[in-house]
């Protein structure tokens, strides 16, 4: 079966096609991409502005045949892992210079090479590749897809096509990440504003003390410093500047928990 990829307008503009003309196919689609299979063709389509070198996506495949069977050989069990937490919880705006961020490095490789998922050859072969490709390799493996089938009327729902035990590894993975977030955040109660998948946002004083604390448990991390964190009530969102090679980037994070909400009067 051939696969031809297009982009996301293209994505658009063929299933409006295919619904006018009353083609019947079927349709798989998730967050990052949609596949549409007309008769034994396949199209693929990519949700995303970035474009992948098309020399990684062998090892992308490669990787994901990998940790689901190793998954499956572990027989990892089912986790919810936790991405982000904030500490403390505000009810008002709030702007600071006194906080750096903390990023460990190659988090979710690291993670997959100490639980056994991917080998040794694997791991330093993901080291030479970007980091999104590394995180597309691992994200594929717990990408969940809608399929729906068109019969030239309308479309009919057949379920979700997914991989368990892949999922089970990438939120193994991210758990434990998660984990040494929650622990970090622990260690220096109070002095610490929130954590974002592998970054947490620290004091500057306490910097030293999560670093080592990261290091201890045999990951590396790297440090990023801010010229000002702040957040915004009204819009429930809190942005950093980063401070980046001598050049400035501002990093918005949109949570609508972080900010309480105020009671209504009664």
């Amino acid at each position: 079966m051939k696969t031809k990829k297009f982009n996301v307008i293209d994505h658009e503009k063929y299933l409006i096609f295919l619904q006018r003309s009353k083609t019947p196919h079927v349709l798989k689609t998730c967050n990052n991409s949609t596949t549409i299979k007309v008769k034994a063709k396949s199209h693929y389509f990519t949700h995303s502005d970035k474009v992948v070198d098309s020399s990684y996506l062998n090892f992308i495949k490669r990787v994901k045949k990998e940790v689901i069977l190793n998954a499956e050989k572990l027989n990892l069990k089912k986790v919810n892992p936790k991405y982000v937490r904030f500490c403390p919880v505000f009810e008002s705006d709030f702007f600071s210079e006194d906080f750096v961020e903390i990023d460990i490095d190659a988090a979710y490789w690291f993670t997959a090479f100490d639980f056994g998922l991917i080998s040794e050859e694997t791991y330093f072969a993901g080291l030479e590749a970007p980091k999104s490709v590394r995180l597309m390799a691992l994200g594929s493996c717990a990408v969940r897809k809608d399929v729906f089938k068109y019969d030239g009327e309308r479309y009919t729902y057949l379920g979700a096509e997914y991989d368990e035990f892949g999922r089970r590894a990438f939120f193994n993975v991210a758990s434990r990440i998660g984990q040494i977030m929650e622990d970090s955040l622990e260690l220096i109660n109070g002095h610490a504003a929130f954590y974002w998948v592998d970054a947490i946002f620290v004091k500057k004083q306490f910097a030293d003390f999560v670093e080592d604390h990261i290091k201890g448990i045999g990951y590396g991390c790297h440090r990023v410093n801010l010229a000002w964190l702040k957040g915004d009530a009204k819009n429930r969102t809190i942005s950093a500047l980063k401070i980046i090679s001598e050049s400035d980037t501002v990093c918005e994070f949109k949570i609508k928990t972080y900010f309480r909400q105020r009671k209504k009067k009664s």
